[in-house]
């Protein structure tokens, strides 16, 4: 197994951790819930028995994370199960832990789920 190559950035910039913890509490409070919003994290991914709204933001997590635009058809069905505030919370929930796991990766982080 790799070494870490440094502590957590977010621990080395001053008003790092500040910063990600409000704005976290902000994409909490547009509405997803914690449940919705733990599927855009890869623990969160579990198979099986997901809601059509649990598969919307599956779906919307694997597109967001590749290449190129989201499908339409992605988008179209997630715009189904939730307005434009809980769409822009999960994109920011899913942004935010693909940053977070490209910093895990390029410094040997291992997080525990």
């Amino acid at each position: 197994m790799p070494i870490e190559r440094m502590p957590d950035p977010a621990d080395l910039v001053p008003g790092a951790r500040e910063a990600l913890t409000a704005l976290h509490r902000a994409i909490a409070g547009a509405g997803p819930g914690e449940r919705l919003l733990a599927l855009t994290r890869p623990a969160g991914a579990a198979a099986g028995g997901q809601t059509g709204e649990e598969r919307a933001v599956l779906a919307l997590t694997a597109a967001v994370t590749r290449p190129g635009p989201v499908p339409d058809r992605v988008w179209d069905q997630a715009a189904k199960h939730f307005d434009q505030r809980e769409l822009a919370a999960l994109l920011l929930s899913i942004a935010i832990t693909a940053a977070v796991h490209r910093i895990d990766v390029s410094t040997h982080r291992q997080r525990e789920n």
